[in-house]
């Protein structure tokens, strides 16, 4: 994808899920994973041995193809960002609705049909369960390699597009602890990209034996409750090349990509925005401090 497309994608969402991201949750109202609340705790006191995700399947045997991107997407007509809706999550669709090659032994049972055009009435179907914006009348998979909370596959025109959860459906912001486990990080992290803000750039990689510490610091991140101001601060962190896009680089041969502002204490995955813990300032502060990228270009 092009930087400026990058961009573009990451500035048009909805001002809704933004909001619901910065609203502050009422007392006990985190993540709707009660069963996996105490499992996810014993997950992260496992982040630093990526046998324990090895023991669960996350690291894919040796002689299992990767996952391709074999066409871009096309661009949306409506210019609306391209998401589903399944199981009470939100789904975006990777790169837009890009189509991959699968291999068979890594797609799992499928689990419904996109059915409920969001474009057609958002108002009556942006909260229905197997609504999309795209790729209607797809058919929704489980991905083998992974928890179906964190990622799904659709299969539509011939091939397959990969569709990552962001929040819930009803703005609930994701738990970093719980998500990083249901998505196998660490154990299945090949190593941790570090890009300008466009994605366009690659600035630095992570030493690999430091992910497991960067990635046990980041798990600790709580929801952001933003002012007005700081958002600014974050437009502005932004303009100023302060702002990093960071790549896990996945056993599958996908990635999974999000932003951090360390000067802002700001990281932002999917639709939800957080402060990162003194943990990973203390750590990492230095390493991004270190990195130069020039501003972005103002239109």
């Amino acid at each position: 994808m092009k930087a400026e497309e990058f961009s573009n994608a990451l500035q048009n969402v909805d001002d809704r899920f933004i909001a619901g991201a910065a609203r502050p949750q009422s007392a006990g109202k985190t993540i709707r994973f009660p069963w996996k609340r105490w499992a996810a705790a014993a997950a992260c006191l496992c982040l630093l041995g990526a046998s324990a995700f090895a023991a669960r399947g996350f690291l894919l045997p040796a002689e299992t193809e990767p996952i391709v991107q074999t066409a871009p997407a096309a661009d949306s007509p409506n210019g609306m960002r391209r998401y589903m809706n399944w199981n009470g999550m939100r789904y975006e669709f990777l790169e837009n609705g890009a189509v991959y090659q699968i291999p068979a032994e890594l797609l799992g049972d499928a689990v419904g049909t996109l059915t409920h055009d969001i474009a057609a009435d958002p108002e009556a179907n942006a909260g229905k369960d197997l609504s999309s914006t795209y790729a209607l009348g797809g058919t929704v998979y489980e991905l083998k390699e992974y928890d179906a909370q964190f990622r799904v596959a659709v299969g539509y025109d011939g091939g397959y597009c990969i569709c990552q959860s962001v929040a819930f459906t009803d703005g609930t912001p994701l738990d970093p602890a719980e998500y990083f486990a249901l998505a196998g990080f660490p154990g299945n992290i090949q190593s941790v990209s570090v890009f300008d803000h466009g994605g366009s750039s690659l600035l630095a990689q992570l030493p690999k034996e430091e992910t497991e510490q960067f990635v046990a610091a980041l798990a600790q991140s709580v929801p952001a409750r933003l002012s007005d101001e700081q958002y600014q601060k974050i437009g502005q962190a932004q303009r100023e090349g302060r702002s990093f896009r960071v790549t896990f680089d996945l056993d599958d041969g996908t990635g999974y990509g999000f932003y951090v502002i360390p000067s802002l204490d700001i990281a932002m995955f999917g639709d939800g925005r957080y402060t990162t813990p003194a943990d990973f300032s203390d750590a990492f502060g230095g390493f991004f401090a270190g990195l130069q990228q020039d501003a972005p270009p103002i239109y």
